[in-house]
């Protein structure tokens, strides 16, 4: 009888200790989190708009509970052109963080995070730059340009993660919000099995298996100290076909920084 009794108390004490489990670990995250707005019809303080041209969009009230930002003609961040005209909604933050964001779109997304201490010194982790379910790794320190990653992964909505440790910056992201995925293909420009159609958005089109791939990574160094910049943006990378598109539209359901 008392084997009967244990056996139970474990039957109906193990799922309580996994609920109790769970309470716990979303305690401990709320108690890191530095900073969250969940885009709930009006932005928490501290935020700058940055739209470099005036004529991109950022609006509370095309979705509700969503921040979008709209982009139409080529914006980017891109050295080699000297164009850094992309729209961004950043705030100030200082030391070791890690961002988080959950981004999405009614069609053509493009955008994602971004670091940034002055045109010489970034990193982005951003969703759509090439084509639509590539995910693009990149960092500029000191001036140099480097490709750390060009990833296929489809789905959507999808989670985007970019921590900081010292001059350290590490990619990751997840299709649920909980598991998280590194970065470890690179896209080569232009490796193709299979060549895309020559229409607006193209590559958008192509399957997994039609794109090459080489080792990616998903850490870098950027070696700029002092405060940053960090928030979302909004890109048009390109507008000529088969390469770019005319306009992207990306909605993100919230934004955070929590501590390490």
């Amino acid at each position: 009888m008392d084997h009967f009794i244990a056996k139970r108390l474990v039957f109906w004490i193990r799922p309580l200790l996994v609920a109790a489990g769970a309470v716990l670990l979303a305690l401990v995250m709320a108690c890191k989190i530095q900073f969250r707005d969940e885009f709930a019809g009006k932005l928490e303080p501290g935020w700058k708009w940055i739209d470099p041209l005036g004529d991109s969009t950022m609006r509370l009230d095309a979705r509700d509970g969503f921040l979008r930002i709209t982009v139409t003609g080529y914006h980017d961040l891109w050295p080699a052109r000297h164009n850094f005209t992309a729209p961004r909604l950043m705030r100030k933050v200082k030391g070791d963080f890690t961002l988080e964001t959950k981004i999405t779109g009614p069609n053509r997304w493009c955008g994602g995070l971004l670091v940034w201490k002055d045109q010489n010194n970034y990193v982005r982790l951003e969703r759509g730059i090439h084509f639509k379910n590539e995910l693009n790794f990149e960092c500029v320190n000191k001036g140099k340009l480097k490709a750390l990653a060009r990833d296929y992964a489809a789905g959507d909505p999808t989670w985007l993660r970019l921590t900081r440790r010292g001059s350290t910056f590490t990619a990751a992201y997840s299709f649920n919000g909980v598991d998280w995925l590194p970065l470890k293909r690179l896209w080569p420009l232009f490796g193709f099995k299979k060549q895309p159609p020559k229409v607006e958005d193209g590559r958008s089109m192509l399957a997994e298996e039609d794109l090459e791939f080489q080792p990616g990574v998903s850490s870098t160094q950027m070696t700029a100290g002092g405060r940053l910049l960090v928030g979302v943006d909004g890109l048009v990378p390109a507008v000529r076909s088969p390469v770019g598109v005319r306009q992207t539209v990306t909605d993100y359901d919230y934004f955070a920084i929590i501590k390490p």
